[in-house]
């Protein structure tokens, strides 16, 4: 019974529009309905920006191939992760041309992603099987983040980064908020048995007793050697709207570009302690979300 149920639910929720869709599904996590007139809380804010907020180059820059572009415009293209080859479709892709090591992406959305550590010894068949599901997928459906929705779909085949030293690659996530960068999601242990850890610091490297989403590591990093210069960049980037995260790697000491996002977890994803909830609320403006945009 249970079952069905959901099953009526997520048509129910498919059919619907981006703004009562967004409400239905905030109330169906929280229990609770969003507080649209105040919105206190960092997830209420997110999800208004997802309602109201438009800007043109946002799906320009969602889009993990276009994006490329944009960056070689604003004078990043040294910090690209190399690009081996776009494909439109599947069966464009030689694989026995491709380099031992390397990550494919599909363009349009989050966590479509297949790692490649051994070329030699991959199912070929079981790739393309889930390249495709992906392809023939509009990402936007999953909730309702507009930026995805009119992306043309592509797969993107990038380097396998790891550092020479441990293999351990860090991923930085720098949260801004009109235009100043507040906070930094330290990501690890990504693909240890351990799972994903998270740590966040301040913008001034100060780690804060906050959890959001995953857990901790108990591990205190030192702040990165080009910390300075993924502020600037950050911050540059995300001049033009009220909220961008921007994420960075650091490849034996070169900083690169990971990608440019606006809807971290599509505004379901609480902090502890619940104060900061309201602190990250805080930095993102309300009226900079719902006024006139293009």
């Amino acid at each position: 019974m249970k079952i069905f149920i959901r099953s009526i639910i997520k048509k129910i929720l498919f059919i619907l529009p981006i703004k009562p869709y967004l409400i239905l599904r905030y109330y169906l996590y929280y229990k609770k309905w969003p507080d649209l007139k105040n919105a206190p809380t960092f997830d209420e804010k997110i999800l208004m920006y997802m309602i109201y907020y438009r800007h043109h180059d946002m799906p320009i820059m969602a889009d993990k191939f276009l994006v490329r572009q944009y960056l070689i415009d604003k004078g990043y293209e040294s910090l690209l992760i190399p690009l081996y080859g776009v494909f439109d479709k599947v069966d464009d892709i030689n694989f026995k041309k491709l380099p031992n090591q390397f990550v494919l992406k599909a363009n349009h959305g989050c966590g479509y992603n297949i790692i490649v550590k051994d070329n030699i010894s991959i199912d070929i068949n079981k790739i393309k099987k889930q390249l495709t599901i992906w392809l023939n997928s509009n990402f936007y459906y999953e909730a309702r983040e507009w930026v995805y929705k009119d992306i043309d779909r592509k797969i993107i085949c990038e380097k396998y980064l790891e550092n020479s030293d441990n293999g351990e690659l860090i991923d930085y996530k720098i949260f801004c908020f009109h235009g100043q960068a507040k906070a930094t999601f330290v990501c690890s242990s990504r693909n240890l048995s351990c799972g994903l850890k998270v740590d966040v610091y301040d913008k001034h490297w100060n780690l804060l007793n906050l959890k959001k989403k995953y857990e901790r590591s108990n591990r205190n990093f030192d702040k990165p050697i080009c910390y300075d210069q993924m502020i600037k960049v950050a911050e540059d980037l995300s001049s033009i709207i009220p909220f961008m995260r921007v994420d960075f790697y650091i490849v034996d000491n070169k900083l690169l570009i990971g990608e440019l996002s606006f809807f971290p977890d599509a505004g379901l994803s609480p902090c502890e302690p619940d104060e900061y909830n309201e602190m990250l609320g805080s930095w993102l403006n309300i009226d900079e979300i719902t006024k006139k945009n293009s």
